[in-house]
């Protein structure tokens, strides 16, 4: 599997600035440690985002340093669908991970008159 490196810088202008500027504000979460406020570089984060879809497992590249971690949240605008924010949640490649993934069902009442069929 490929290393995803994307390079963030901490950031320290308004939200507004930082994406005129062409960056895609975000957080990085650690457990145990308060967030950080950076920013990525609007071009790299679609490409990993167009390729590796919504929830790559990522390398961050801080200060000097690499954190692993997945997107745990990309918040695009609604209507231009870009991406306008994007919080990754950095973990530990050592310890397992345990997640509640919600389970949602479409088509429910076709689903329910099959069953009902089947009964018969």
């Amino acid at each position: 599997m490929e290393e995803l490196i994307l390079k963030a810088v901490e950031r320290t202008e308004a939200l507004s600035k930082v994406r005129k500027a062409g960056f895609i504000p975000g957080i990085l979460n650690e457990a145990g440690a308060t967030s950080t406020s950076v920013q990525f570089e609007a071009a790299a984060v679609n490409k990993v985002i167009e390729k590796h879809g919504p929830n790559a497992k990522i390398w961050v590249e801080l200060a000097a340093k690499k954190h692993f971690g997945f997107f745990k949240e990309v918040q695009r605008h609604p209507l231009e669908r870009k991406v306008v924010h994007l919080t990754v949640q950095l973990v530990s490649q050592s310890k397992e991970l345990k997640m509640h993934l919600p389970i949602t069902f479409h088509g429910r009442e076709e689903l329910e008159g099959t069953c009902s069929q089947i009964r018969d």
